[in-house]
């Protein structure tokens, strides 16, 4: 919910259920009567026609300094995996090249989420054969390695810029993973 606070698509506000009424922009600590509030902003913005959406859009992203950068991060980041995809997902082909050569030597490439198929990629056979806990609804991470001596496994997110971790998908993989017993030892790294 932050990230949609921040840019002002979503505000705070306190129910209170004895008088019926909300009170926007309070927030009770401790309270189950807390509740997240479609900021008036956004609100206008959802009832633009058809034909005022894009040019409403655009002053509304415009109208904030926080949206404008949030918005150019989306469009680089849009660009960033477009140019990856065209180039064959350079940067999964070179963490494996440069990275898993040297620092985990002796693991075993066993998975890359270099494709965006989700059934059917050329790695089902080693999710079958290791049993990894990758299905439709959870995250999967770029690359996993497996140490064929002690069967752990070692987890790289690939990351093409020098902005910040995607904390959200860092913690999902990491909770996927710590929570399967299948996973074993598991690391953790960044590329």
């Amino acid at each position: 919910m932050l990230p949609l606070r921040e840019v002002g698509v979503l505000g705070i506000a306190y129910a209170d259920t004895r008088g019926r009424t909300v009170e926007t922009a309070y927030w009770k600590p401790k309270s189950p009567n807390n509740v997240y509030v479609v900021a008036d902003g956004f609100r206008s913005l959802l009832r633009s026609t058809d034909s005022a959406f894009d040019r409403d859009l655009e002053e509304w992203v415009a109208s904030s300094s926080r949206r404008m950068i949030r918005a150019a991060a989306a469009e680089a980041a849009a660009e960033a995996a477009a140019t990856a995809a065209r180039e064959d997902e350079r940067l999964v082909r070179l963490t494996i090249e440069t990275y898993c050569s040297t620092a985990v030597a002796g693991y075993e490439v066993v998975f890359t989420d270099d494709a965006e198929a989700r059934d059917g990629t050329d790695w089902a056979e080693n999710i079958r054969r290791y049993d990894l806990p990758l299905d439709l609804s959870t995250r999967w991470p770029d690359i996993i390695l497996r140490d064929p001596i002690a069967g752990g496994f070692w987890i790289i997110d690939c990351v093409e810029s020098d902005g910040e971790i995607d904390a959200v998908r860092k913690a999902e993989i990491g909770a996927a993973a710590r929570s399967d017993h299948r996973w074993g030892h598991i690391r953790r790294s960044a590329a």
